[in-house]
């Protein structure tokens, strides 16, 4: 190894050297080539990412959904509750922060409450993510690695699709966690990489903290269980690169602000939130066989990226400085156990995003300085051997995303000239379920066979179900019941050990829908006594049997 990659250039002839060698070296060089010089190409750089960001606003009508339609409820009922005045863990228990509902909340005030917003905010979040990768990547990697870092990072903040599944199961759900990944990875790139250049490297270390302690704080209020990942994310890779004192004062006051204003829209109400929390993390159980599925399908892509970080650190780059990042195998290691674990507290079976950022910070390392050997045979096969070894780790996601982009706009397209089973609800129509069974259009009968039960009820009685999710006081535009949940499921807000007060979880709602379907998420189990002490029979259909408060 040590002769392979010798520091001692082995000088070749013109003669030597072939066109395959030449084109090598061409490709490396690139890589570090200084391409967004030019206003106008970082211009066109910004332009280009927000390409995707538009597509994923035309997927917004219609919304051709193949799995998980139930979970976009989660998010249209926690926004319709935002919009209505209710803040999430003082007015209703949630297990999730209040970003994601404000966020959509923004979204359906843009698609005038309909469900257009859920589109529409991915689209947002997607710009944001656009301008913030640009802004710290490009001060931090050579040009292209900078370029592939912004188009991995929008990507994976708008693919309609879970994360790990095939591109081609459209599906609402999870975007929470395609946004914390996206900032995760906006941390790793920060807390591996310095600036670049010297002139504006105290700045630039300070406004790198800032970005890092706002990405963190957002994860805390977004998915907590992303912001307890990303704390020894940032704590473990320190070791990684100088520190310096205004970067730890940036992120000190970047989470800090964020903290603060966030706080200010909860009331200061720290006992309520902790208690939303504290009961969430009671009530998840992850089995050892779940570990053990995990681990199966991430083993092999973990050792990937280990070992190629491994042989990227015997690259050896002349003139840099402390530009490139140091233990790049430990910083591997972190980064592979921190988004094995993160996946076990997600619905979610396999994808390494965490890696797929750092495989392409390596491109930098691989690539070399703009001052290596060129002349260096060996060295230069040794590093197109790596390239081509990181590109197999970060094509492929990349790929997915945009994939999955480009289906959605296509099955959009087609599905605006056919006919689909419809949602009887105007603020519903842009949500197609085109997928098998619950997925589908038996989910969508038994919804409408219930609005057009409430639609007989008094406007003023607010309406909780147990079912999994409660898509009836935002189709009916009734004023949501104080208290209760945005959704029902056993063993991630509720369990047989620790089973929260009914009160709790349905509020002061005067009548709840009870299903008679298998989509209740463990609720009517849980709950179904509470809600016969409580509440009579007052209707049924072939769907529903409607409870009102005695």
């Amino acid at each position: 190894m040590a002769e392979l990659i010798s520091s001692k250039p082995q000088p070749l002839s013109t003669a030597d050297r072939s066109p395959v060698l030449a084109a090598i070296e061409g490709v490396l060089h690139l890589f570090q080539a200084d391409l967004l010089r030019r206003r106008s190409v970082r211009l066109l750089l910004l332009a280009v990412l927000l390409i995707p960001c538009a597509l994923r606003t035309y997927l917004g009508a219609p919304i051709p959904m193949k799995r998980y339609g139930p979970d976009a409820f989660i998010l249209l009922d926690g926004a319709w509750r935002v919009l209505n005045g209710q803040v999430p863990h003082v007015d209703f228990y949630s297990s999730f922060g209040p970003v994601m509902y404000l966020l959509v909340a923004l979204g359906m005030k843009l698609a005038s409450t309909t469900a257009l917003g859920l589109s529409y905010c991915q689209a947002l979040v997607g710009v944001v993510l656009a301008f913030w990768s640009f802004r710290i990547s490009t001060r931090r990697l050579a040009a292209v690695p900078a370029v592939l870092f912004c188009v991995f990072v929008v990507l994976l903040s708008l693919a309609p699709y879970e994360i790990g599944e095939s591109p081609a199961s459209l599906a609402p759900s999870t975007t929470y966690n395609r946004y914390s990944y996206a900032l995760l990875a906006l941390i790793v790139l920060e807390s591996l990489c310095p600036p670049r250049t010297v002139a504006n490297g105290a700045d630039e270390e300070l406004a790198g903290g800032i970005s890092t302690g706002i990405a963190l704080g957002i994860t805390l209020f977004l998915k907590i269980s992303f912001f307890l990942a990303g704390v020894p994310l940032l704590a473990a890779l320190c070791v990684c690169r100088r520190q310096e004192r205004r970067r730890w004062i940036g992120c000190a006051s970047g989470f800090g602000l964020l903290f603060l204003a966030v706080m200010v829209y909860l009331r200061f109400d720290v006992a309520v939130v902790w208690h939303d929390l504290r009961l969430t993390a009671s009530t998840k159980k992850i089995p050892l066989q779940r570990a053990v599925d995990v681990l199966l399908p991430t083993f092999g892509p973990m050792l990937w990226l280990i070992f190629l970080s491994f042989f990227a650190s015997f690259v050896r780059t002349r003139g840099e400085g402390n530009t490139f990042p140091r233990h790049l195998t430990f910083a591997a290691v972190v980064v592979a156990i921190v988004n094995y674990l993160v996946i076990l507290g997600n619905h979610q079976d396999s994808g390494l995003p965490l890696g797929v950022a750092l495989s392409i910070i390596l491109l930098g390392v691989i690539c070399g300085g703009r001052s290596y050997p060129k002349s260096d045979r060996n060295l230069t096969l040794y590093r197109a051997v790596l390239f081509i070894w990181s590109a197999f780790f970060f094509i492929p996601p990349i790929a997915s995303d945009l994939a999955g982009l480009g289906y959605g706009a296509i099955e959009a397209n087609r599905y605006r000239r056919s006919s689909v089973l419809e949602f009887d609800s105007p603020r519903l129509k842009p949500m197609l379920f085109v997928g098998p069974r619950e997925f589908g259009s038996s989910y969508v009968t038994c919804i409408n066979e219930g609005i057009h039960m409430l639609r007989g009820q008094p406007a003023n009685e607010t309406i909780a179900t147990l079912s999994y999710t409660n898509p009836f006081p935002y189709a009916l535009g009734r004023t949501p019941a104080h208290g209760g949940t945005t959704y029902f499921w056993v063993d991630y807000n509720f369990s047989d050990r620790m089973r929260p007060p009914g009160e709790l979880m349905l509020g002061d709602a005067s009548i709840v829908m009870v299903p008679k379907y298998w989509s209740d998420g463990g609720a009517v189990d849980g709950f179904g006594g509470y809600v016969k002490r409580n509440y009579n029979l007052a209707q049924e259909s072939p769907c529903w049997a409607l409870y009102r408060r005695k």
